[in-house]
């Protein structure tokens, strides 16, 4: 893979890979998508099927609006985030 090179019998790092970095994706075929890309999806979807549905103002359903707005907001910022870190 040209990470390591061998020079008078010696093994010399030529390029260091971070392989953390691919705990976070799930490879689909040919492609690598993020893991949080599942959840965001799925939050994005309950959102959007709750904004359809709200049809009365009172406490909980505010804090439900609340928490699928923040649900959504950060599982959308850890997939462009590890989308970013891809190699």
């Amino acid at each position: 893979l040209g990470l390591v090179e061998k020079t008078d019998g010696e093994y010399r790092l030529v390029k260091a890979v971070n392989v953390g970095v691919l705990k976070q994706f799930v490879r689909f075929g040919a492609f690598m998508l993020p893991r949080y890309l599942l959840y965001a999806t799925m939050f994005s979807t309950l959102l959007v099927f709750y904004l359809t549905q709200f049809s009365r103002i009172d406490f909980y359903s505010v804090f439900a609006l609340i928490l699928a707005l923040l649900a959504t907001g950060v599982t959308w910022y850890e997939t462009v985030k590890a989308w970013r870190q891809k190699p």
